[in-house]
């Protein structure tokens, strides 16, 4: 099926409909309207960046084009992870990760600086250009800290369900980011014991 004839619209609360070629149709239901709507954008997306012949879509944040090959993840790859992320600020003392909660999402400040806790054990201050989320994206369990913010913080959402449709058609990529958040939580542990 040629990207550029793929046609999607959300039909109603949480389906998809996909038409490719003259007639064809598909139709898939997601577990939320938001899913279903991240979704249809991104394949939006690919579609007119097809038609458009290279046209780049969405431009990379700044703030991600110095990861160019860190662990296996290139600037298109950034790219093309970042045509599904959505942006959400938070405040200063706003919860953007809650111990016990589960998360299916790999979070990546873009500015600001949040607090990481345990309890009442602060572990950590992070800021600019940290990931969050990567051992509950990882093995799908509850986060394992809280995260608030410490200021106005502006994050990148990538959420698992985005992250699923694109390792489907492109799979090496799917490899190279396992393989970058695998190094980002090991990095994490050596430096922080």
């Amino acid at each position: 099926i040629p990207l550029k004839s793929i046609r999607a619209t959300v039909t109603t609360d949480s389906q998809l409909s996909l038409k490719y070629g003259k007639r064809k149709r598909f139709t898939c239901t997601f577990r939320t309207p938001e899913e279903a709507q991240s979704v249809s954008v991104f394949i939006n997306k690919l579609s007119a960046s097809a038609t458009a012949s290279g046209e780049q879509v969405l431009d990379s944040p700044e703030v991600l084009t110095k990861h160019k090959d860190v662990n296996g993840l290139s600037e298109k790859d950034w790219e093309l992870l970042l045509r599904g992320a959505r942006e959400v600020t938070y405040e200063a003392g706003e919860v953007i990760l809650e111990d016990g909660k589960s998360y299916q999402q790999l979070l990546y400040i873009v500015k600001g600086k949040a607090s990481v806790t345990k309890g009442d054990v602060q572990l950590a201050i992070v800021g600019k250009e940290h990931t969050l989320g990567e051992a509950s994206l990882i093995l799908e369990t509850p986060a394992g800290a809280t995260v608030t913010a410490l200021k106005s913080t502006i994050i990148y959402v990538i959420d698992a369900f985005f992250l699923d449709v694109v390792f489907k058609h492109v799979p090496l990529l799917g490899a190279r980011f396992y393989e970058f958040l695998t190094c980002v939580i090991i990095d994490r542990y050596v430096n922080e014991t």
